[in-house]
């Protein structure tokens, strides 16, 4: 385990203020309209005769997130909705997530609540997180690459969950900005969909078209996201943690730079070009792209992003032990 410790201040659980409790029959009443859910779930819904949908947060590739009202606990939850299209070939998938989240507890982990189904729609509720921005929003307000100490810290924190992760024997398989909340505690890792447990020498990909374009979406046959992926990945190996690591690297590439080192090549490129520029090194930060950074930092990310997966740090803990390190000598 990582010797990097979290401040107090920042692992404390959020406190939640308890609204106004409703009418039993109001709630009964929602969950009669919306039992049969011939339609996707919408704000006003109860779901589970529990989860009052309140306000729509997003969508991915596995359905819809929405802050909803806990009528029980009466406090606001993030719940994840599979997406009617999705149940045929994810529901196991899906299911198998939402068991692994509620028996996760750490700081930098969105914390699972319940999970469960109301007839053919399933569920996934989570701690509600306000006012938090994933890492790429917070790039993006930013209008420019983040300072070195801001995207040091971030991705320090990052590691710490991915330590405590694997060391419970558990794989992310889409380390992305997207995926890593700043919240009032720190940076904090969601979207647990494609997670499971490690299991090694298990072939967790099919059979993918390497003609297909590499961006962030999910491709046939490869789990996770294309763009953040190592190498090996892409010659078919299965995404250990060792790919969490390597996207973890990009993470922090990406806050550095604002880009992905594939976007200093020819754009777009499928994934067969992807998998040759992953095979080469990163540009230098000082020398190929003229950042004012520590020496210790480019050698870190050169070392993080090796295309040779027995030349990258060996766990999270290494990878966050020196990058803390870097941080405590020139933060």
């Amino acid at each position: 385990m990582s010797t990097i410790k979290y401040n107090r201040e920042r692992t404390a659980t959020c406190a939640y203020a308890p609204n106004t409790p409703i009418a039993h029959d109001e709630v009964t009443a929602w969950a009669r309209r919306a039992r049969s859910w011939s339609q996707p779930p919408a704000v006003g819904d109860v779901i589970d005769q529990r989860y009052r949908l309140e306000r729509l947060l997003g969508r991915g590739g596995f359905g819809a997130v929405f802050q909803a009202q806990d009528l029980v606990r009466e406090v606001p939850v993030a719940l994840k909705v599979l997406a009617v299209e999705r149940r045929s070939a994810s529901q196991w998938r899906f299911r198998r997530a939402g068991r692994l989240l509620c028996e996760l507890r750490h700081p930098g982990v969105i914390a699972g609540l319940a999970c469960g189904a109301d007839g053919p729609l399933e569920y996934v509720a989570m701690e509600y997180l306000p006012s938090s921005l994933d890492l790429q929003q917070v790039l993006d307000a930013s209008g420019e690459a983040l300072h070195w100490t801001d995207a040091v810290q971030y991705t320090t924190e990052l590691l710490g969950a991915l330590d405590f992760l694997h060391s419970r024997g558990v794989v992310h398989r889409d380390i992305k900005p997207r995926n890593a909340l700043l919240t009032g505690r720190g940076v904090v890792l969601i979207d647990f969909d494609l997670a499971k447990q490690i299991q090694v020498g298990v072939k967790d990909s099919g059979e993918f078209d390497l003609n297909a374009v590499a961006d962030e979406k999910t491709r046939p046959g490869l789990t996770g996201t294309p763009l953040y992926m190592p190498p090996e990945r892409m010659d078919g190996q299965s995404a250990g943690p060792s790919a969490d690591l390597y996207g973890g690297a990009l993470v922090l590439f990406v806050l550095l730079t604002s880009k992905l080192p594939s976007d200093f090549s020819v754009q777009p490129m499928t994934l067969r070009e992807l998998r040759s520029v992953r095979r080469l090194r990163p540009p230098h930060l000082h020398t190929g792209l003229g950042l004012d950074v520590p020496a210790e930092l480019d050698a870190y990310l050169r070392r993080a992003l090796d295309p040779e997966p027995a030349e990258r740090f060996p766990d999270a803990a290494a990878m966050c032990e020196a990058l803390a390190a870097i941080l405590l000598k020139h933060g």
